[in-house]
C-alpha cells in the first residue's frame, strides 16, 4: 500500500517510481490503451487490480494506479504487522467489500466500468480463485491471459517495468 520504508539500497528510487503512480486524474486517462492486472484474494489477503497505461499518443510516460479490495470483516482487525484497514479506506487506498470475503461482483463491476473508459488491451490475472470472474469478463469481450505468479514468469516483467520507470 504504498508504505514507504528506509533501506541502504533500494530497488527504484521512490522519486522516479512515484512520477508513474496516480499522476493523471482518470479523465485525461479515457480512451487510453491500459493493461489490467489481477491478483485475487479471498479473506487473508488485499485483491489487487491495477491499471496500466503503455507509452501512447498523449502519453509521454507510463501511468499506473491500482484499486485494492478488502472484506468488511478486516475492518474490525488489526492484521499482524499492524495495519488499521479502516485508516487505508479514509485515505482512499483500500475499497472494502462487503462480508467476510471479497466480493467478487463489486470487482468485476468495477472493472467493466473501467473497461467502458479505458481501450483495455488485455486484462492479466493470476488463475488462483480466477475461474468464475475470468469467464464472467472473457464473455463479455474482454481479453485475458494467465499469468502464474513464479520467479521465471514475474522476474522478466519486472526487468521491463524496471526499464520503464528509469
Amino acid at each position: 500500500l504504498n508504505m514507504w520504508v528506509d533501506a541502504p539500497t533500494v530497488w527504484i528510487e521512490s522519486d522516479k517510481y512515484m512520477k508513474c503512480t496516480n499522476s493523471k486524474d482518470i479523465e485525461n486517462l479515457r480512451g487510453k490503451k491500459c493493461i489490467i492486472g489481477v491478483d485475487l484474494a479471498s479473506e487473508h489477503d488485499l485483491t489487487a487490480v491495477s491499471y496500466l497505461f503503455p507509452i501512447q499518443d498523449g502519453l509521454e510516460k507510463m501511468y499506473y494506479f491500482t484499486n485494492y479490495y478488502c472484506p468488511a470483516t478486516k475492518f474490525k482487525k488489526v492484521r499482524v504487522d499492524g495495519v488499521l484497514y479502516g485508516d487505508f479506506e479514509k485515505d482512499g487506498h483500500v475499497i472494502r467489500t462487503l462480508g467476510e470475503v471479497i466480493d467478487k461482483d463489486k470487482i468485476k463491476s468495477d472493472i467493466i466500468e473501467n473497461a467502458s473508459i479505458f481501450d483495455v488491451q488485455l486484462l492479466a490475472y493470476d488463475p488462483f480463485k480466477a475461474v468464475e470472474l475470468i469467464s464472467e469478463l472473457t464473455a463479455i469481450g474482454i481479453e485475458c491471459g494467465k499469468v502464474v505468479q513464479s520467479a521465471p514468469v514475474l522476474g522478466a516483467g519486472n526487468s521491463m517495468w524496471k526499464e520503464l520507470i528509469l
